[in-house]
């Protein structure tokens, strides 16, 4: 018994949402499975390392750049929207920026400075 696809299944609707689900499973599963591999491959590198054995770094820089690369990419999305509410809603301003007196400005002002200061825990 086989079975036949009708021409252009794969290109309908429901086709589309069959290997789009597939791809999706796939993706899951690697992106699951990777930091296992990766944590599983480092930890053997750093065995042989204090084992005596010339071993090759894990990870390789480039594969450090790809990863940065690949986080800055993510995050731009998240980051640059951020930003834009940030400059629609500014932060309020510290006593610094206002030129208002600090704690010791306003007790040096009133003249009680060393009783201000002044530690009576012994």
């Amino acid at each position: 018994m086989r079975i036949r696809i009708a021409r252009g299944f794969w290109t309908s609707r429901f086709g589309i949402a069959l290997l789009s689900a597939a791809l999706l499973l796939f993706l899951a599963a690697a992106t699951s499975v990777m930091p296992v591999v990766a944590c599983y491959y480092a930890l053997a590198t750093a065995t042989a390392n204090v084992l005596g054995y010339d071993v090759r770094g894990f990870p390789s820089p480039a594969f450090r750049r790809l990863v940065r690369l690949g986080l800055v990419l993510v995050s731009v999305p998240i980051v640059l929207p951020v930003r834009g509410l940030a400059r629609l809603f500014p932060r309020r301003q510290t006593a610094l920026m206002h030129d208002e007196p600090n704690q010791e400005e306003r007790a040096s002002r009133d003249g009680d400075r060393e009783e201000a200061l002044e530690s009576n825990y012994k």
